[in-house]
């Protein structure tokens, strides 16, 4: 990570992201966005394939200490502030029950089925 071809924007994005996580450990407990971040981080690091992209619905398993709603609203503060991106999945065959009733729906009304944090995605995703 770092100065190697991200941008000063992603860099300052991902400095609050310390500086907030830094917080909340001096605090003695992690807010919902900061474990989003830790599960995407563990279920990323133990993905076979090199990709960013993570499941909610594998997220949304290591999060049970949060309910949905605050789930959702935690992500949809992570994507305001643009420090997660949120997609479909390409391959609606691959898609099961679990994934569709994990999907978070935004404005434009299609089901995202995936997250990646905006530092983990490569110029040209």
């Amino acid at each position: 990570m770092g100065g190697r071809g991200g941008s000063s924007s992603a860099i300052t994005k991902e400095r609050m992201l310390e500086d907030l996580n830094a917080l909340m450990r001096e605090q003695g407990r992690l807010g919902p966005e900061q474990q989003i971040q830790k599960a995407y981080e563990q279920l990323q690091s133990q993905s076979k394939y090199n990709i960013p992209w993570v499941g909610l619905a594998e997220l949304r398993n290591q999060l049970s200490g949060l309910t949905r709603e605050r789930q959702d609203q935690a992500l949809m503060g992570l994507l305001r502030q643009g420090l997660i991106r949120l997609i479909p999945e390409e391959n609606q065959k691959t898609i099961t029950p679990a994934d569709r009733a994990a999907a978070i729906v935004l404005k434009d009304g299609e089901p995202k089925h995936l997250i990646a944090f905006s530092s983990k995605l490569n110029v040209g995703y």
